[in-house]
This record gives structure tokens, sequence and C-alpha cells, in this order.
């Protein structure tokens, strides 16, 4: 019985983990060539490495774009790690943004729905805000 129970729990826990999943917060934001570049001046790709930096730039280096807002969450560099590989987009793909914005071709307005269990982040999804 013991094992029944044992191999119940191991078989049936990421289902309750995943449906215990929610949205933690949202929040605007606006990426423009200081979220493109680290603080070190080194060129940044991927679309939640863009996001980690926009966060920094909020919270560490109070350099806020115009339609940057706040979230009560990724005031730390560990919590804004919890951003690694965890983007989903959902609208226009752009397979370089930070390229694109580098250029001048233009900057990104973006909603940013952050969800997540347990105070863990597991997904942001993204998309065009305007």
């Amino acid at each position: 019985m013991r094992r029944f129970l044992l191999g119940f729990c191991v078989v049936f826990s990421p289902a309750f983990a995943a449906q215990a999943e929610e949205i933690m917060f949202s929040y605007g934001t606006e990426l423009t060539l200081q979220d493109a570049v680290s603080s070190r001046g080194t060129p940044l790709e991927g679309w939640c490495t863009l996001l980690q930096q926009d966060r920094a730039n909020w919270h560490r280096f109070n350099r806020r774009d115009t339609y940057d807002e706040p979230d009560p969450y990724f005031h730390s560099a560990e919590r804004r790690a919890m951003m690694a590989g965890k983007c989903e987009v959902n609208g226009n793909v752009f397979a370089d943004p930070g390229a694109q914005i580098r250029s001048g071709n233009r900057t990104f307005d973006l909603t940013v729905q952050v969800y997540g269990s347990g105070g863990q982040v597991t997904r942001i999804i993204f998309a065009d805000r305007f």
C-alpha cells in the first residue's frame, strides 16, 4: 500500500504543481537601447536577457524609460535570474530584438505577465502593449 501511495504521489505531483501556477503580477515596459546592452556595455540578445536588463535598469540603476512601470518582484539579481529561459512571446516574434533596438529600427512596448507557483517564477508571457 505504501508503494502504491508513493507511486501515486510521484506520478501526480507534477500535475498538481502545474495547476497551482497562477499569475503573480503584470507590468508594462519599454525596451530601448539602454536595455539592449549590459551595464558593462556588452550587446545583449534574447528576450529574457533584455527583460532582465530592463528590470535591473529599473530597480538597481534607476534608468527608466518613458513607458516603464514598476514591478513588485524583480528587485534583486537573484530574482531577475529567475527569468532565464522562461520567456514566451505572444505576438510578433523578432529573432534578434537586441539587434533591432541597437540598429535604431525600433523599440518594444510590452505588457509582461509573470506566472509562478510558491513564490517562484515559472514562465513570463509578453506581447506588444500598444
